[in-house]
Parts: C-alpha cells; sequence; structure tokens
C-alpha cells in the first residue's frame, strides 16, 4: 500500500488533496484488491465528505507548495550564514614541525610540560575559540 490507501485509512483530507493535485492514481489496487477508498472505515456518507473535503483544497496545494519552497530557501540561506559565521572561529591546522612526540617512555616531568597552555599562543589562540564557539553554540541554542 501507498499514501493514497494511508490518506483513506487515516482519513486525511490534507493528504488525500496533496495526492490529488499530483494526479495520484486512487484506481490502482494492493495486493489484496483493495482500492484505496476501500480502507475508509467510516459511512459512505463520511467518505464523500472526506473527497469533497479534498477536492476544495486542491486548488491552494501551490500556493501551500510555494510557502513551502520559499521557506525552506529561508532555512537555507540562515543555515548558511550560521555556517559562515562559524567559519570565522575555525581554527587552521597548526605544523607541529618536525618535533617529537612525548607520550610516554619516560617517566612524566611536571616542570617540563608546566602552565604549557600559558607558554603556548596557539593553544591560548584554540582555547579561545572554542570558548567562543561554545557561547554562539549556547546562543543558538536560546533561540530555539
Amino acid at each position: 500500500r501507498g499514501p493514497m490507501w494511508w490518506a483513506y485509512e487515516f482519513s486525511n483530507p490534507s493528504a488525500l488533496a496533496l495526492l490529488q493535485h499530483f494526479k495520484v492514481t486512487e484506481s490502482e489496487t494492493d495486493v489484496s484488491g483493495l482500492l484505496p477508498s476501500d480502507t475508509f472505515t467510516g459511512s459512505e456518507d463520511a467518505r464523500l465528505r472526506l473527497v469533497a473535503d479534498a477536492k476544495q483544497r486542491v486548488p491552494g496545494i501551490p500556493v501551500m507548495l510555494q510557502q513551502f519552497a520559499d521557506k525552506l530557501e529561508e532555512m537555507k540561506q540562515q543555515q548558511a550564514e550560521r555556517f559562515d559565521d562559524d567559519a570565522a572561529f575555525s581554527s587552521p591546522i597548526v605544523d607541529m614541525g618536525d618535533q617529537e612526540d612525548d607520550y610516554g617512555d619516560d617517566e612524566y616531568d611536571d616542570d617540563e610540560d608546566e602552565d604549557e597552555d600559558e607558554q603556548n599562543p596557539a593553544a591560548e589562540d584554540i582555547s579561545a575559540k572554542i570558548a567562543a564557539l561554545k557561547a554562539k553554540a549556547q546562543e543558538m541554542k536560546d533561540e530555539v
């Protein structure tokens, strides 16, 4: 079964109108031989009201679709602007050159790495950028 069956089964005039707008056939049968309208569980009078309600909505579908497309485009623009704003906070990859890794054979020496973040401008810059990103994320979360 597909959406046309569900539109009838759940008495959804908006879904039925959208499907009618796109000329989805109502004459197909499912594997049991049921037409979409056969899944409607209400009275014949109620089914006719559903069909009439859907038919009345069909002319408004193009406007609704255009509004949806406009809103989607607006959301894309907002996302692109946020991405551009976030890109301003991204940091370039730091080339560490030929420095050897100091991950571990030797016993840890407290004096060697003491206050490393304070002495390393790149680490301070990254920390500042991370803090700015966290603040931006919190602003976006508060907006929602």
